[in-house]
């Protein structure tokens, strides 16, 4: 297999999903030509450029913060900032372009609308900064029905509206800006949204520009990407590649984060996806 996806669209494995220790992931995938491991911590950055891979995307879980507890609450926002800003310390010096990021929940007296303004001031901070790194921003879109009940960041048409006013207030037009331009942008994750909105190719077709990383996984049961489920990978990663092309995004990943089927699983996974 390739993993080049024409160059712009390339493949990665999720750490925690893959069920295996990361020095045992990085001697699987190194052979295979896969470039990236996701979700890495800072200080697992040393081990994957060992074996001459890459952190494809940041870990964002830490000093209390993380899915549950995001940019939606100014109360803790300048703690949030911190973190984030050491994470992008981190992510720069370990030759990692991407952190993640999250909303955090929903709460009572907390409108959709209002935290989403609330998450504003935060991601133009953060992303500024991350900007003078050569670091990008992403928020993961996550489903609220089955694993992340109230979580906030659940629904295409919210992120991208979050995406459309941090852009304005970073001085770009919306509608002609993307993630590469704002240094902020979406993680399309295809499980959480086939379980929100399904949709999912008409939605990377028009907003690819905003979708700056994505991960792939089985739905129903977030299982292997294979025939027992409902998305059909091939043609989806060829929909996700003419959308990146369209975007003229350089670099995007897509990280499997199935859970259970072992090695077997990840190379039927990788080689599906190789198109």
């Amino acid at each position: 297999m390739n993993n080049r996806l024409n160059g712009r669209l390339k493949q990665s494995v999720c750490l925690w999903s893959s069920g295996m220790e990361l020095e045992a992931l990085c001697r699987f995938l190194a052979p295979l030509g896969v470039p990236a491991i996701d979700l890495l911590e800072p200080e697992q950055l040393a081990t994957v450029r060992a074996h001459g891979l890459k952190c494809s995307l940041l870990a964002g879980i830490g000093a209390g913060f993380g899915i549950n507890r995001g940019f939606n609450d100014p109360a803790h926002q300048e703690g949030y900032l911190a973190f984030l800003r050491d994470r992008v310390d981190a992510a720069a010096a370990g030759g990692c372009k991407q952190v993640i990021c999250f909303s955090g929940d929903r709460r009572p007296g907390l409108s959709d609308e209002q935290g989403l303004d609330n998450c504003v001031p935060g991601l133009i901070a953060i992303s500024q900064y991350a900007r003078t790194k050569g670091v990008s921003i992403t928020m993961e879109l996550l489903n609220s029905r089955v694993d992340h009940p109230g979580y906030m960041c659940d629904r295409s048409a919210w992120g991208l509206e979050l995406c459309a006013k941090v852009a304005r207030g970073l001085g770009l037009d919306p509608d002609r800006a993307g993630a590469k331009e704002a240094n902020f942008g979406l993680l399309f994750d295809l499980y959480h949204m086939q379980i929100m909105e399904g949709d999912l190719i008409r939605s990377v077709l028009r907003h690819g520009r905003w979708f700056n990383h994505y991960h792939s996984g089985g739905n129903p049961g977030r299982g292997p990407i294979d025939a027992t489920q409902e998305i059909n990978y091939q043609p989806l990663a060829r929909a996700v590649l003419a959308a990146i092309e369209a975007s003229g995004q350089d670099e995007v990943y897509l990280a499997h984060e199935f859970l259970g089927g072992g090695e077997a699983a990840l190379r039927q996974a990788l080689e599906l996806c190789d198109v």
